[in-house]
């Protein structure tokens, strides 16, 4: 398995931005993907337990962001990173997709834009709010995955400094100096 970063010791913050973003990522597309589905194909018989499910991804990808975050360096701290990156990002992408689709339902509706802009303003907060609990679950959830991966690290694949053993000076006797020709 190759691995993300040079040979020198990774540094604990890009790291976690490296699993928080991939779980990040994960997390906004398949929600936002679950946020399109329960809008337009809501009648479908599979659409009750979406939120369960989705609930569940999202427990998952904390938990995991954690574990491969902290299996990699060793450390509890470096999967509440990793949750708490996946929760922004995931947020985040979660939140602009329920923009979307709360500015394209009103204006199917034939509101004027002013009204749209005063609905996403009243929206606001409660996306703010999902935000902010995101992040919380996702540091939550990461620092158990971080107590998890700890446990699964692998302190040999880790360089270690070695200490080198120097061997004595060997004394070279010197050459006998030489006569200069005149």
């Amino acid at each position: 398995m190759s691995q993300p970063f040079s040979s020198q010791p990774p540094q604990v913050g890009k790291v976690a931005l490296y699993y928080g973003l991939r779980a990040g990522l994960l997390l906004g597309i398949a929600q936002s993907l679950v946020i399109i589905y329960n809008h337009y194909g809501s009648d479908n018989i599979f659409a009750p337990p979406i939120t369960p499910t989705s609930l569940l991804i999202w427990v998952l990808a904390f938990i995991l962001a954690g574990v491969l975050a902290a299996k990699r360096l060793g450390k509890t701290s470096i999967g509440t990173l990793a949750g708490l990156w996946a929760g922004i990002i995931g947020g985040v992408i979660t939140a602009a997709t329920t923009i979307f689709e709360i500015v394209s339902t009103y204006s199917s509706y034939g509101y004027d834009f002013g009204s749209i802009v005063s609905i996403v303003a009243g929206e606001l907060s409660i996306l703010i709010i999902m935000i902010v609990g995101s992040m919380a679950l996702g540091s939550a959830l990461g620092a158990l995955g971080g107590l998890i991966g700890q446990s699964f690290f692998n302190r040999a694949a880790t360089p270690q400094p070695q200490f080198q053993q120097h061997e004595p000076p060997r004394y070279q006797q010197a050459e006998p100096p030489q006569k200069k020709a005149d």
